[in-house]
């Protein structure tokens, strides 16, 4: 009875935990939180609101909107043929449910839904990106407007493409699901738009920790407020955030630069400037025609930082006709100098970027970081540093071994800050070579290099090989003649001795029967005289065997 009694208030409690587990929810708010942090299916809901964005598609989401906040919601199989206005005031009741049940994914299922009255199209709000990030606007139509930083497909899904909005107050990503091309996406680049769009407040695809994006549904829903293609040179000088704050940079608009090209390296995209203040400024070229090292160019682009100087990303250019400062006279320093000790602690000099140095020192290996791009690994008091020498042809490129002055530029290769860099790191620190004259060789490498000693040794060591094998060769030939020789000659001695053997034992086996048959034949001759007369037949078969014997 106990037992039974136990058992039943077990199950009853079970029954209440379900229960409260899965109480009907009322607001959106509350449904929101269960889709965004407990994840938990089979739970029910009964809401009602007013529509903001009705579905574009037969399993597209819609939003609803009631005091406590907005939600997306999604019609189940008896809902999915109603139809829906911005404006309309609805009732719907369902549950959440998986949709993807591997990653874990959740959505808001309304397997009843009614229309309760129409209404007007509710106000589309104006805000700036970093009031997107306060939660605020979470699955609100929102209009932004602020300048693309940047636009690429995605490599996860390439069904979509992501652009980089931001404004002077933050940035944040677009997804779009389209199929345009790589140069329909650069054209964007720099050109300041505004979008009327949904704010998603998390990511339920494979980019789980995207956070905060405002989901685009084709890129004609995006208006142009200013065309790079017409007014990119039309923009504030990149001198202007000399002074400013990272954050200040990092969601400015396209800027401008005027200055020579000092050095350019990674196929040409990517160069430095010498402004007219004596300023150094990266400058990332899109693909197409890149400019010449010593020209003068004005190039526009979207302001970036390394934390120590100013940086001009996507930019394009045009030749300039403004006086620019002239080449520097290289300095001369020492490998070791470029990297300066500080208590034992190697450090790099940040001031040497964009400076031409002439620098001595030893070839000690040769690499290629990528297809187009030759380097040299120049080594001196100690230190090395790569030397990029793309600008020489195959032939005037030094050998491994050689001790050379190269006149090049320093570049100290870092992140740049962005949305994907909090802190940026210098990749590299090398010297671009611009033209085959900056090389030249003091001591020509030694002719016997590891890589030629290397080739001799091992060409003498096969012709020794050869010649081992071909004095081998005949001695195994001859022994192995000697032995099949010393095999038939054993056999030939062999064969004789047992035809002597053979002979032998013929003979005296014949020898010995001939006697022992005389001296029957003997005594049989015996026996025929001891007989008594008249026994003539024994005496004719004694006789007959006698002459029987006697003819053996």
């Amino acid at each position: 009875m106990r037992l039974m009694l136990s058992i039943v208030l077990v199950v009853l409690a079970a029954v209440a935990g379900q229960a409260k587990t899965n109480r009907l929810l009322r607001t959106t708010a509350e449904l929101r939180s269960v889709l965004a942090e407990t994840r938990r299916i089979s739970v029910p809901f009964a809401l009602s609101g007013v529509v903001e964005q009705p579905p574009l598609s037969r399993y597209a989401g819609f939003t609803l909107v009631d005091d406590s906040g907005a939600v997306c919601l999604y019609r189940g199989l008896r809902t999915a043929r109603q139809t829906m206005q911005p404006g309309d005031r609805i009732s719907v009741s369902g549950e959440t449910a998986f949709y993807n049940k591997e990653q874990q994914h959740i959505y808001a299922r309304c397997d009843k839904l009614d229309v309760l009255s129409r209404g007007t199209p509710p106000t589309v709000r104006e805000v700036r990106c970093a009031d997107l990030w306060s939660g605020a606007f979470d699955f609100r139509l929102v209009t932004v407007c602020g300048t693309v930083r940047n636009a690429f497909r995605d490599e996860i899904d390439p069904a979509f493409v992501i652009l980089i909005l931001s404004d002077d107050t933050a940035a944040i990503p677009v997804i779009i699901r389209t199929q345009a091309s790589s140069a329909e996406l650069d054209a964007y680049i720099g050109a300041e738009i505004r979008i009327t769009c949904l704010c998603n407040p998390h990511s339920n695809g494979t980019r789980l920790h995207l956070g905060r994006f405002l989901g685009l549904h084709s890129l004609s829903d995006i208006t142009l407020l200013h065309d790079v293609g017409h007014d990119a040179f039309d923009v504030p000088d990149l001198s202007v955030l000399q002074n400013k704050s990272t954050h200040e940079i990092i969601t400015a608009g396209r800027h401008k630069v005027l200055g020579r090209v000092v050095t350019r390296w990674n196929g040409g995209q990517r160069l430095i400037l010498e402004t007219a203040a004596g300023t150094f400024v990266n400058v990332e070229v899109r693909t197409g025609r890149f400019p010449d090292v010593g020209q003068a160019i004005e190039a526009s682009g979207i302001p970036e930082t390394d934390l120590f100087r100013l940086s001009l990303a996507h930019a394009s250019w045009r030749t300039a006709t403004d006086d620019v400062p002239p080449p520097r006279k290289p300095q001369r320093l020492a490998v070791s100098e470029i990297f300066a000790a500080t208590n034992g602690l190697s450090k790099i000099r940040a001031d040497l970027h964009g400076s031409p140095l002439s620098v001595c020192g030893t070839i000690r290996n040769s690499f290629k970081p990528q297809a187009g791009e030759w380097r040299l690994l120049l080594e001196g008091d100690g230190q090395s540093i790569p030397v990029d020498v793309s600008a020489c042809s195959g032939s005037q490129i030094p050998d491994i071994g050689a001790t050379v002055r190269m006149t090049g530029v320093c570049v100290i290769d870092s992140d740049l800050q962005g949305l994907a860099s909090s802190f940026p790191r210098i990749r590299d620190v090398f010297l671009v070579v611009n033209r085959p004259d900056d090389v030249t060789i003091l001591a020509a490498a030694p002719y016997w290099t590891p890589t030629r000693l290397g080739a001799v040794i091992g060409a003498l060591a096969a012709i020794l090989l050869g010649i081992l094998l071909w004095n081998i060769s005949p001695r195994l030939h001859v022994r192995r003649k000697a032995l099949e020789l010393e095999r038939e000659i054993a056999n030939s001695i062999e064969t004789e001795l047992r035809f002597h053997e053979r002979t032998r034992l013929a003979t005296e086996l014949h020898d010995s029967i001939s006697q022992n048959l005389t001296g029957v034949a003997l005594a049989l001759d015996e026996v025929d005289e001891a007989l008594e007369p008249g026994n003539e037949t024994a005496r004719a078969r004694l006789d007959i065997a006698a002459r029987t014997l006697k003819s053996c």
